[in-house]
């Protein structure tokens, strides 16, 4: 990390792959949310740690809010986030 990310060498981008219908587009948006409380990858764990199948509304608006109050996150500002859809553009390019 020291020697290529830290000299600017070397970039770690990720890319939300949300294909699978509405609950993938809403579980990348809510990462997006979470990330403003610089806990995306927390939550990104939690999401794929929730995994039950294809849209069997494992990420429901009401699961994804749940995972952001189990990570101690602050669920009125992640919530409004959410439901402003305000990283659905983000996502979906």
């Amino acid at each position: 990390m020291e020697t290529y990310a830290g000299s600017g060498d070397v970039r770690f981008e990720y890319k939300h792959f949300a294909f699978i219908g509405n609950e993938s587009v809403k579980a990348a948006e809510a990462s997006e949310c979470a990330a403003e409380q610089d806990m995306f990858w927390p939550y990104h764990d939690t999401i794929f740690a929730n995994q039950r199948g294809e849209n069997v509304n494992a990420y429901s608006t009401a699961a994804l809010k749940n995972f952001a109050s189990a990570l101690g996150m602050d669920t009125a500002v992640f919530n409004d986030c959410l439901d402003s859809g305000k990283y659905s553009r983000v996502v979906r390019n």
